[in-house]
């Protein structure tokens, strides 16, 4: 696929933790995870957040909330293998605490993510297919296709990561029905805008690249892959007539965010 701007559909999201239990509360409910999992001067946000879906894990023992758990998990070791690779001259122990908590945390990931292998949870589906390559996971996950169980934006992105290479056409559709399922006030996932542009800019349709590139540089004025000179660049060589483009644009990104975008005709 030609491509003005990388491709990338793969929506990760944590929920908030400025609320809720204390850490003692959830070390409490799980005292082994926050010996494994020691406190450090680094990563303590994705500790946090780590040890608040571990205590909904604990509390709920709900699919959704272990996917949002694995998702933590692979923010901390994300965080923890930079960390661990700091050398302190005085304080030896703490590369030894930060190795043992980085290794105790991919150990409780994998435990984690096979405890979840049969799950038919639309997410873990998807989870499982994205980092391992779970072809049986996948063939449940687009099985429910149609259905209300995959009717949220995110999960509708997820389908179209799965489609881009392999039918473009019924990849545009899904992602412009991620966009209408999209609620006013959501945060939006700038990605869909840049998989819409590539996929139109390989069907050489120029005037609907520009909108959604226009689009994207709306909502993500300082988006360092895409700037005023790239877009001018695209215009003059196509020879774009721009001034109808733009108001197209800035409407159709209204209405993404009030909740109020229907798929266009294609």
């Amino acid at each position: 696929m030609r491509s003005v701007l990388p491709l990338i559909i793969g929506v990760s999201f944590l929920s908030g933790c400025e609320q809720g239990p204390t850490i003692a509360t959830m070390c409490a409910a799980d005292p082994q995870i926050c010996l494994d999992i020691h406190d450090d001067n680094w990563c303590r946000k994705e500790r946090k957040a780590l040890l608040l879906h571990n205590y909904n894990v604990k509390q709920t023992n709900d699919d959704a909330d272990k996917y949002k758990e694995l998702l933590a998990y692979e923010d901390y070791i994300g965080c923890m293998s930079l960390a661990s690779q700091i050398e302190h001259i005085k304080l030896k122990e703490k590369k030894t605490n930060r190795v043992n908590s980085l290794l105790n945390a991919e150990r409780r990931f994998e435990q984690l993510a096979q405890n979840t292998k049969t799950s038919d949870n639309p997410y873990l589906l998807y989870f499982h297919w994205s980092r391992f390559l779970d072809e049986d996971a996948m063939n449940k996950f687009t099985a429910m296709e149609g259905s209300a169980a995959l009717e949220t934006p995110e999960l509708q992105q997820f389908l179209a990561s799965y489609y881009i290479k392999r039918d473009p056409d019924k990849t545009l559709g899904i992602l412009f029905h991620s966009l209408e399922l999209t609620p006013s006030g959501a945060q939006l996932n700038h990605e869909v805008f840049e998989s819409i542009a590539n996929i139109f800019n390989d069907k050489d349709e120029h005037k609907q690249t520009y909108i959604w590139l226009k689009v994207l540089q709306l909502y993500k004025p300082d988006d360092q892959h895409l700037n005023q000179a790239l877009i001018a660049m695209y215009v003059e060589k196509h020879g774009l007539d721009i001034n109808f483009l733009d108001t197209v644009a800035t409407v159709t990104l209204k209405n993404i965010e009030e909740g109020k975008f229907k798929a266009p005709q294609y």
